[in-house]
């Protein structure tokens, strides 16, 4: 293509051949990515709100209608008609402003961060701005993750007995996993330089470095 210019991130495989990554597919996988989770916060708190609120929901049937999770609803008579109210309900009191206000917090963001953003995406690029902010979205939702295996792991363990025993083997896999994961931090989360995290490059860099620094001495003398 004449009078167009394409960058590319630069691979050797084992053989030695060099590969070559269009960087504007690079950037459109960070794009794909990033509008994503983008979109995927926007449309949590839509379906969070419904078990957030204390609204009571009604639906009005017939007698014909069928109706799934029973025990979970109350049958009422209301103006002849048949109805049913949910009994389980949020634990926050909005009314339909204060929902229309919280549901419309996402776009808050558009008018706070445009600015910044263009302003870091054109002094750093796009690439560090879409793929900076991927990762957090990536590993906050993988940190959510506790929230949910926490609890179940707990409940499959103590079961409907709840017995001192049973609590003794979860206190023990929480002892365990801090021990493991503070080792684990204290052996890889070091402030020093490890072997590992040195190139060939910078090693004969040094070398380089040192052999300059290193007076000659004359021994004719």
């Amino acid at each position: 293509m004449s009078g167009t210019h394409m960058s590319y991130f630069l691979l050797e495989s084992d053989a030695g051949k060099k590969k070559y990554i269009p960087k504007r597919w690079i950037l459109m996988a960070l794009g794909f990515f990033g509008f994503f989770n983008v979109y995927a916060m926007r449309v949590n708190l839509s379906v969070a709100m419904v078990a957030m609120v204390k609204q009571p929901v009604e639906h009005e049937i017939s007698d014909s209608s069928s109706v799934a999770c029973r025990e979970l609803i109350k049958p009422t008579r209301k103006n002849d008609r048949l109805t049913l109210m949910s009994e389980r309900t949020g634990e926050f009191d909005w009314d339909i402003s204060t929902q229309a206000t919280i549901l419309g917090s996402f776009f808050y963001g558009y008018v706070i961060t445009q600015i910044p953003g263009g302003n870091i995406s054109e002094r750093y690029g796009a690439k560090w701005l879409f793929g900076i902010g991927t990762i957090l979205g990536v590993t906050n939702g993988i940190g959510n993750l506790a929230g949910f295996l926490a609890p179940a792991y707990v409940g499959i363990i103590t079961g409907k007995g709840q017995t001192v025993n049973n609590w003794r083997i979860v206190f023990l896999t929480a002892s365990a996993l801090l021990t493991v994961s503070g080792l684990v931090f204290n052996f890889f989360c070091t402030a020093e330089l490890q072997p590992w995290g040195i190139s060939e490059t910078a090693v004969e860099r040094t070398k380089d470095d040192d052999s300059e620094s290193v007076p000659m001495i004359d021994d004719t003398s």
